[in-house]
This record gives C-alpha cells, structure tokens and sequence, in this order.
C-alpha cells in the first residue's frame, strides 16, 4: 500500500512490532499514524476509526489482519473455555469491531473495502487447531453477512485465506 502511495494508519497491541513497517512507509514517503489499540475493545476500535478520519479525512481500505493462533495440539475436549473465547474474541471480535467503527464512514463517503484475513483451517477445519479454526470459519460467515449489507452501498468486504506463512509463528 505504501508503496502505492497509501496513507497508513497501522494499529495494534504490540506497536513496537508495527514501528518496523510504518518506518519502512515513512520512507516512501506516505503519512502514516500508528495507534496502540486492542481491537477486541469496541471502545478502542471505534476510537482508532475516528482518530484515522481526523488525521486523513477518510477511510478507504481496512485490512483486518491483527489475529491469533489459539491453543496448538489440542484437542476439542482439551481446550479450555478461556483458551477458545480468548482466540474467538480476537479473530473473530476484533474484525467485527473494526468493521463496525469504519463501515459508516465508508457508507458516507460513497464506498470502500474491506478485507478480512482468514486462514485455510477456516476452510477445512484441522486436528489439534479447533479453537482457531471454528474463529475463522466464523469470521467467514461474519464477512458474507457484512458483505452482503455494505455492498449495496458500494462497500466491498472479502475475506482471504493465506496458506501457512514463513514467519515467526
């Protein structure tokens, strides 16, 4: 996006991960905010969509990246209530959160897009990833039902859904 000339607002929990990138878009030379916000706090989320309108008017494109992996080689049955709200609430919450505090602004100014990162599991579910596939699968249908109410104001929402991706998870 930067390099396409897109201003950025990037916001996170961890803000000191997102300094890298946003360095890396300040040298191209684009505006670029990063805010300190916990998308699993609707309070947060919408204050983070107002703070982006203040400083660059609009909101054009959200990317809904900020997730989790959820308890790893469990099964079902051994994963804890917390364990599976904690990565619902993350994968699923935050996404809604975000969508909800944009999608107004995107409506008044005669459209926009959204795109929500899923995962393959999401897909097909996997064993031992229960938690964080049933938290994609849902932000699946999460998508679909934004979709199909912001479309008809120009609004585009879509979810991808990477395979497994080299990094430090």
């Amino acid at each position: 996006f930067a390099r396409e000339g897109a201003r950025l607002v990037l916001a996170g929990r961890d803000v000191a991960a997102i300094e890298p990138v946003a360095a890396e878009a300040r040298e191209l030379g684009v505006g670029t905010l990063v805010v300190a916000c916990d998308m699993t706090d609707s309070a947060q989320a919408e204050a983070l969509a107002r703070e982006a309108i203040a400083t660059f008017g609009r909101v054009d494109v959200l990317v809904n990246v900020a997730g989790g992996s959820g308890p790893i080689g469990k099964t079902g049955w051994e994963t804890s209530t917390d364990e599976f709200n904690e990565i619902v609430q993350l994968n699923m919450t935050g996404c809604f959160n975000t969508m909800r505090a944009v999608l107004p602004a995107m409506i008044a100014q005669g459209g926009g897009k959204v795109v929500n990162v899923g995962g393959t599991f999401g897909m097909r579910g996997r064993a031992g990833r229960m938690a964080y596939s049933a938290s994609k699968w849902g932000l699946r249908g999460i998508t679909k039902s934004f979709a199909l109410e912001a479309g008809p104001h120009n609004v585009n929402v879509n979810c991808v859904a990477p395979g497994m991706v080299d990094g430090p998870r």
